[in-house]
């Protein structure tokens, strides 16, 4: 125990255990902006100069594609497969009626809807309500773990 430590630690001793911890908060909070220590968190280190050498991404899953859907004068749902929800951009033409584009919503998920199917699109999960983008516009959505939300308003 180094002369600093043990002088704190009778400090300490002399207070009552609730004015204990508070001034212990408030030890360690000095102590850090004095010496202006950054905190680091366990299984992490700051990279200053240095190379990064685990974890190594093999195969990120980023993409900023583009799935379209062409409802060929139909009007049936369109459930996005795995590639498609990849995709940042959905686009939508040629509805005979409203339509809707099924996608699982992962929350912070972004799609940029851009309607052309001629009637409404509505982005939604399955069995959830939705948003609907008008015919001619587009619109950014966000997945918010349960369904979607509209991040913009149609333009």
């Amino acid at each position: 125990m180094t002369a600093i430590t043990a002088a704190i630690k009778t400090f300490l001793n002399k207070m009552n255990p609730t004015a204990r911890l508070v001034s212990l908060g408030t030890l360690i909070q000095t102590i850090v902006t004095e010496l202006n220590l950054k905190a680091t968190v366990t299984g992490t280190e700051t990279l200053t100069n240095k190379t990064l050498t685990a974890p190594v991404v093999t195969s990120p899953d980023v993409t900023f594609g583009v799935s379209s859907k062409d409802y060929g004068g139909a009007a049936a749902d369109w459930t996005l497969s795995a590639a498609e929800m990849k995709s940042l951009i959905l686009t939508a033409t040629n509805a005979s009626g409203a339509v809707n584009a099924i996608a699982t919503p992962t929350n912070g998920k972004i799609y940029v809807v851009a309607n052309a199917a001629g009637h409404a699109l509505t982005l939604k999960a399955a069995g959830q309500a939705g948003i609907a983008v008008a015919n001619a516009k587009t619109a950014i959505l966000r997945g918010n773990g349960t369904d979607f939300v509209r991040v913009t308003a149609d333009a």
